[in-house]
């Protein structure tokens, strides 16, 4: 023997004890049951409210179209403050709804945006070293950068390059 006492089977609150397990079960299954109950409930409840507010405005329906049956839908035009414009902006020569300069200048400003965004479309050639002004170190020979530098003054002769000194 192990000289250890086993006496937790024997306790009335034991978890593993078989009418305790029992126990849970059968609470889990009420409380699943009355859940299921209120959810029933809850739905006949929330279907019943809408069909009586569904049964209310059909009665309103029909209480206004008894009444005026004068009155169809297809003869009451919507009243358009701005008419003339409208249609003098649909019969323009150009087929251009709306201001002109204003559609030119907002185009503009959207291009610009994208630019800097670098989200803009590009033409053939416009992105490539070829078209920029100044071209990348790539572009030069090993020997014209330092000709430009001679040409700008800034050769081996010049007052800025003696001034540095090798090691």
């Amino acid at each position: 023997m192990s000289g250890r006492l086993i006496i937790l089977p024997k306790k009335s609150w034991h978890v593993w004890n078989r009418e305790n397990v029992e126990k849970v079960k059968r609470d889990e299954r009420i409380d699943r049951e009355e859940k299921s109950k209120k959810e029933i409930e809850a739905r006949s409840a929330y279907q019943e409210s809408t069909l009586t507010t569904l049964q209310k405005r059909a009665e309103t329906v029909s209480l206004i179209n008894s009444t005026d049956k004068s009155l169809s839908t297809s003869s009451v035009q919507p009243f358009r403050l701005f008419e003339d414009i409208e249609k003098l902006s649909q019969t323009h020569p150009s087929g251009a709804r709306g201001n002109a300069e204003y559609i030119k200048e907002k185009e503009v400003a959207d291009l610009a945006q994208k630019t800097r965004e670098g989200l803009a479309p590009w033409g053939l050639g416009e992105g490539s070293a070829e078209s920029s002004s100044v071209k990348p170190w790539y572009h030069y020979l090993p020997g014209e950068t330092e000709r430009e530098k001679e040409k700008w003054g800034l050769g081996e002769g010049s007052a800025e390059s003696s001034s540095v000194k090798p090691w």
